[in-house]
């Protein structure tokens, strides 16, 4: 009955995601993620012979790997309906980023911990209005939960050959599809990264015993380049020289001045997007979280401060995984 219940929850939630996705007004930028990715595509299809892609503004900054993914399969269903197929993509990877975070929790708590934060992902506006119609920044998000829970399989896992390739190349492919949204994407994994170094070498709390460091090495070598492929695929402004031409635009994009929007808007304050404020983070998340999960942390803080060893008898590693928590979910942020 439980299970039933559960599925008929899910199957509503989906269906409300969808009746969103079909009923909201045209975003600004969706129209622009649109042309992008036809110009892509006409070019991979013409063999590198048709150069529209070069006539957008700045286009040689975005690798552009989702854009093109994603209206080439809008290519498959009546050309009017493009932009609500672009939107049920979106609600596709939208939702996979959700059970990724689910089964990261799953993974370092328990499978009640995982439906909790379910809920709370789900049904957070914030994120909840972004999957609909924000191409970039969800795909950031997804490929960002999605390589976390590949790299924590991988410590965990690294002695299981077929599990061990496997991860290789879900891993390989997950980073670069981050990296051809924005070659930036990078950066979001550092903290992960930092965390599963610390726990290779010194804490060894959730890697495998029988880890092997020069297992490790050859295998990041063999994701890098899974990924590199991956990202130049679909960035035809480095194809004239892939392996001097990505690096060339990466560098010159830190030095120009304008990138996407020149002012951004947190409440109610204009800013320029070149200098950000320094509160930016901890203010936009308060105005945008949901007030159940404010009021759920300040709860977390009491528990904290009147019983230290509750969470710690309850749960194996609590502290510890739930600073890899913290660091999965504010980092990104700052990039």
């Amino acid at each position: 009955m439980t299970k039933q219940v559960n599925t008929l929850i899910l199957c509503s939630l989906v269906l409300f995601l969808i009746y969103c996705s079909l009923k909201i007004g045209i975003h600004w930028d969706e129209l622009n993620i649109i042309q992008f990715g036809n110009d892509r595509l006409k070019y991979l299809f013409s063999f590198g012979e048709n150069e529209d892609y070069a006539k957008q503004w700045n286009s040689r900054f975005y690798p552009g790997a989702y854009s093109t993914i994603a209206i080439f399969f809008t290519k498959f269903f009546p050309a009017k309906y493009e932009l609500e197929v672009l939107r049920i993509i979106n609600i596709i990877f939208g939702f996979s980023a959700i059970i990724g975070i689910t089964k990261i929790t799953e993974e370092l708590f328990n499978k009640n911990i995982g439906k909790i934060t379910f809920v709370i992902c789900f049904l957070n506006p914030h994120f909840f209005g972004h999957i609909i119609m924000n191409e970039r920044d969800l795909i950031v998000a997804f490929c960002n939960i999605w390589s976390t829970y590949l790299i924590i399989k991988y410590i965990r896992k690294q002695n299981i050959e077929k599990k061990r390739n496997k991860i290789i190349l879900l891993s390989g492919l997950t980073i670069g599809l981050g990296m051809g949204v924005r070659f930036v994407f990078f950066a979001t994994l550092i903290p992960v990264l930092l965390f599963i170094i610390i726990d290779i070498f010194f804490l060894k709390k959730l890697v495998n015993k029988n880890f092997s460091v020069k297992k490790l090495l050859f295998d990041t070598i063999k994701v890098f380049i899974i990924a590199y492929l991956v990202m130049i695929a679909f960035w035809p402004h480095t194809h004239g020289n892939i392996f001097i031409l990505p690096f060339q635009l990466i560098f010159e994009s830190f030095s120009t001045s304008q990138i996407g929007a020149p002012l951004g808007l947190v409440n109610g304050d204009i800013y320029f997007t070149k200098q950000t404020p320094k509160y930016y983070i901890l203010t936009n998340l308060f105005h945008k979280l949901p007030e159940f999960v404010i009021f759920s942390y300040l709860i977390l803080f009491i528990l904290l401060l009147k019983n230290k060893n509750y969470f710690s008898l309850k749960f194996n590693l609590f502290y510890y995984k739930i600073s890899l928590i913290i660091f999965i979910i504010i980092f990104p942020n700052l990039v």
